[in-house]
């Protein structure tokens, strides 16, 4: 079931957006193209965020949240800048150690457009 993204107040403010345009082109002789916007949502978010130093026990929250999710259901998360929620899956993380105690982790989020 969907819910919010997991422990939100620990998402680094370096976190970085990247747009994509789905769009068909033809081209035809003498170098004319024509392009079409493919499908109506067609301009695709995602969201590399980083979770800054957190303890094992924020570390366990959040993995959990996102292995029940098994990048098939999507989180709720209202991105910096955007004034509203949108609806993002989980495509991949990675944590790393940063001591015995705390890590860090950083998570890949691509918006989807679910009903």
């Amino acid at each position: 079931m969907p819910a919010a993204l997991p422990l939100q107040a620990f998402i680094a403010q370096a976190s970085q957006n990247t747009t994509q345009y789905k769009v068909l082109e033809v081209k035809y002789g003498n170098g004319y193209s024509q392009r079409a916007g493919d499908g109506f949502n067609n301009n695709q978010a995602s969201w590399s965020i980083d979770y800054g130093t957190i303890s094992l026990a924020d570390l366990t929250t959040i993995l959990t949240a996102f292995d029940a999710a098994k990048g098939v259901d999507y989180f709720t998360w209202t991105a910096p800048g955007d004034s509203a929620s949108k609806k993002w899956v989980v495509k991949q993380h990675t944590r790393k150690s940063v001591s015995g105690l705390f890590y860090t982790l950083q998570a890949t989020l691509e918006q989807c457009f679910d009903l």
